[in-house]
């Protein structure tokens, strides 16, 4: 199924102008060309047993190398506008590094606010055509933060406080 969902990915430029100009930027912006961002995540957790100690192992190796590829070797493959190979290195060393150290456990995790307000942020700063500058990346990254946090410490907090208590 991922092999299957990476393929429709990678074809979705070309699927994309085979179809007519609304569906096919609907097709663009749908789950199928994305799903594999969910799927290979997936995939590690329910092979954990398996996954978890080569990447607890080789954590530094596969960020090491996203750097070299990234920065000198420059091979990818783009699904949409991803590059999987540095999307999965990423992927693969951050959670090699945070299962390696747990003691580095975060106490207000931020995560689910930097999910919802990031492409906010990066949608406004665009409309106000604030674009293609490093300064904006740093905007992006402090303002989604501050709303992630200022969001969880409001909204998340009240909403755990409603949920009926476990005896």
């Amino acid at each position: 199924m991922i092999l299957l969902i990476l393929v429709l990915g990678w074809l979705t430029p070309f699927i994309v102008k085979s179809l007519p100009f609304y569906i096919g930027k609907l097709y663009s912006v749908s789950l199928i060309p994305h799903l594999w961002m969910f799927l290979v995540p997936s995939f590690v957790a329910e092979n954990k047993g398996m996954m978890l100690p080569f990447l607890k192992k080789y954590w530094w190796a596969l960020l090491v190398f996203l750097l070299f590829n990234k920065y000198l070797i420059h091979y990818d493959i783009r699904i949409p506008s991803y590059p999987l190979v540095n999307t999965l290195l990423l992927f693969c060393g951050l959670i090699g590094f945070a299962y390696s150290f747990p003691q580095l456990n975060i106490k207000t995790d931020i995560s689910y606010g930097v999910y919802i307000y990031h492409m906010t942020i990066v949608n406004a700063l665009i409309v106000l055509g604030y674009k293609g500058q490093m300064w904006t990346l740093w905007i992006v990254i402090i303002i989604t933060c501050i709303l992630a946090w200022m969001s969880t410490i409001t909204v998340g907090r009240f909403s755990l406080n409603m949920k009926p208590k476990r005896p």
